[in-house]
């Protein structure tokens, strides 16, 4: 009897072992060059200097990567570090370092990128597609920090240090609010149409804001530019029908300012017609407020 029970137990132990999973081998480390599906962890820094991988990394649609704030560095300055050539991807958390462009989002859009930190590249973040969004972003000392030529995108809450241009929108429809820009050659620059540009703050510059021609359409709102070394807003000849309110413009324009280059803390250069003017200004104005250009009249 006991040893029918026995063989009962041990028939029952066997059945229990193979009903047991298989063990799953761990995920392969993330490598250079690779293509990244489903949902990824970065657990080490990313070193692709040198290694011919251009991309660094690309992200499948729909892929996540977490770089649970590790470092991925490029292969070098003519690489581009993670691409996003598809849809819905998301990136977050972590730093990419030396490269042209250092975050690419492509193909369809509807991408994700949040706190992420770019240095030492030619562009940190390059918005190429439409619906995407970025958020508490960081880009440190890079040419742009962030570019887009896609429509209907939204920038919420980056902080842009030095640089050429800290945000440059040469696309319509774009949502830019409550960036900080500084230390740049021109904090945004905007050269497409019915874009909001709303409470973002653009100290110690060397020009704020730039409405470049043809820019049409475009809303600044509850603006605050402090302290930029040109303007605080430039609105370039040809740059027509854009709405300047209700922002805070004060101690810019106060030098050095170069050779043959106008500065003040508002600037309008469209020629001055009697009958209307080229851009709708409200409430920008203070008594110590400095204004310049062709259609500086209008300015109020």
């Amino acid at each position: 009897m006991r040893i029918r029970h026995l063989a009962v137990i041990v028939s029952l132990v066997a059945f229990t072992l193979s009903a047991l999973p298989a063990a799953v081998d761990p995920a392969p480390p993330i490598a250079c060059g690779d293509t990244l599906f489903g949902t990824a962890k970065l657990h080490v820094d990313l070193d692709c200097s040198g290694t011919g991988k251009n991309p660094a990394l690309t992200l499948a649609p729909g892929a996540r990567l977490d770089m649970s704030r590790h470092t991925v560095t490029c292969n070098d300055s003519n690489s581009d570090g993670i691409a996003m050539p598809s849809q819905f991807s998301k990136l977050q958390v972590g730093t990419v370092a030396g490269c042209k462009r250092a975050a690419v989002l492509g193909g369809a859009g509807g991408h994700f990128v949040g706190t992420m930190t770019v240095k030492d590249s030619a562009t940190a973040f390059a918005v190429l597609s439409s619906g995407n969004r970025l958020q508490l972003n960081h880009s440190l000392d890079n040419g742009v920090g962030i570019s887009v030529s896609g429509n209907g995108n939204a920038l919420i809450s980056n902080h842009i240090s030095g640089g050429t241009t800290g945000i440059e929108v040469t696309s319509d429809n774009n949502l830019v609010k409550s960036n900080i820009v500084d230390g740049a050659d021109v904090g945004i620059a905007v050269s497409g149409d019915a874009n909001r540009v709303l409470a973002n703050r653009t100290p110690d510059n060397g020009t704020g804001v730039h409405l470049v021609a043809p820019a049409t359409l475009n809303e600044i709102r509850q603006h605050t530019a402090l302290d930029n070394s040109i303007a605080g807003i430039e609105v370039a000849s040809g740059a027509t029908g854009n709405t300047i309110a209700s922002s805070i413009w004060r101690n810019n324009g106060t030098g050095p300012c170069p050779p043959n280059v106008t500065c003040a803390d508002l600037i309008d250069e469209n020629p001055h017609n009697t009958t209307a003017c080229a851009n709708i200004w409200q409430r920008n104005t203070t008594p110590t407020t400095t204004v310049s250009g062709a259609s500086a009249v209008c300015i109020k």
